[in-house]
């Protein structure tokens, strides 16, 4: 039936434009021809020629014709007829219990993704997000196909909560170019829903994606961020760790001129480690921002040296610094505990 198909599909497309009364004819045909064949021949022609006037007969087979290869049929007609206003009608059928119907489903949306192109991201990403969980690997494929546009579509369905969409998406990623992946997992660092944010983390340890470590200390740095976000990217940070350069992340502790870039390098020195780390640290304790105090304070404690007592009850003591006084003394409580370097 498949090569049988095709063949019907190529003489329909070189079919003229049908005439009211021819699409009346074919659209009785459709419908109601006792011959499944006849159905066949008819949505065919129909999406080739048979203009607005086609489009409901060729919805009704597509939905609720008994014959596969009918509806496989409706779906190649919408496509031909309809572009990207069938994308609905053809994500419906994804799931299909004829895997015919499903193959030539996916066919057909592949031939009006190549016809529209970039366009046609937004639609399917949304589709993606409601269609059915069967339907899903299907239209991640025809993303994935698409490319860089479509590559933080993808991106967003790698915290999706069924296990098999999820490996549909890191498998479409798999073939991307490395630095169309690398951007989108760092854009989704900052967007999506939290299963997202924290699977992009994941992804990029996983992939040892060096560039991102900015990004990921950003996550940490962020009140707001939820602690399974953060820890994924805290475990990411940890896979990066031996990328991480020390001296040039301290320089950047002391001199950056934005405050949010000096909490990140604090983040990023301190989980680098070394005497680097200790030194940026202590320095950092008498930063005009209280943000970049507040993360040299949680530094140290990460760090774990009790050398830096002797720093952090300074801190503690000193005028203006009172709003950080818990995380002060939570963090020396942590280094008392520590038993001394021998």
């Amino acid at each position: 039936m498949p090569v049988a198909l095709l063949a019907l599909s190529v003489l329909a497309a070189a079919a003229p434009r049908l005439l009211p009364d021819q699409v009346a004819l074919l659209s009785d045909r459709l419908a109601n021809a006792s011959s499944f064949k006849v159905r066949i021949q008819a949505a065919l022609i129909l999406g080739a020629g048979g203009g607005a006037a086609a489009d409901e007969p060729l919805r009704r087979a597509l939905q609720f014709d008994s014959s596969g290869p009918v509806r496989a049929a409706a779906a190649l007609g919408l496509a031909d007829l309809d572009g990207p206003a069938a994308l609905p009608a053809l994500v419906s059928v994804l799931d299909d219990d004829d895997a015919f119907v499903r193959e030539e489903a996916e066919k057909a949306l592949s031939d009006v993704a190549a016809r529209v192109g970039a366009p046609i991201v937004k639609p399917l990403a949304s589709a993606l997000t409601t269609a059915p969980e069967p339907a899903r690997p299907a239209l991640l494929r025809l993303l994935g196909k698409l490319g860089e546009p479509a590559a933080d579509a993808v991106v967003g369905m790698l915290g999706d909560t069924d296990a098999g969409v999820e490996a549909a998406a890191r498998a479409e990623l798999s073939v991307f170019p490395r630095p169309i992946v690398d951007r989108a997992l760092a854009r989704a660092l900052s967007g999506g829903s939290f299963a997202v944010r924290a699977a992009a983390a994941q992804m990029i340890g996983e992939r040892g994606d060096a560039a991102a470590l900015a990004a990921l200390a950003g996550v940490l740095a962020d009140p707001a961020e939820l602690p399974e976000v953060q820890a994924a990217a805290r475990r990411a940070i940890e896979a990066l760790r031996g990328s991480i350069d020390g001296a040039a992340e301290a320089r950047q502790a002391a001199g950056a001129p934005l405050p949010a870039d000096r909490v990140r390098a604090l983040i990023l020195v301190a989980a680098r480690g070394g005497a680097d780390a200790q030194a940026a640290c202590e320095k950092a304790l008498t930063d005009e921002s209280e943000s970049v105090r507040a993360a040299a304070v949680s530094a140290l404690a990460d760090i774990g040296d009790r050398q830096a007592l002797p720093a952090l009850r300074r801190l503690l003591t000193r005028e203006g610094d009172a709003p950080l006084g818990p995380a002060v003394q939570a963090a020396i409580r942590r280094l008392e505990r520590r038993q001394p370097a021998r």
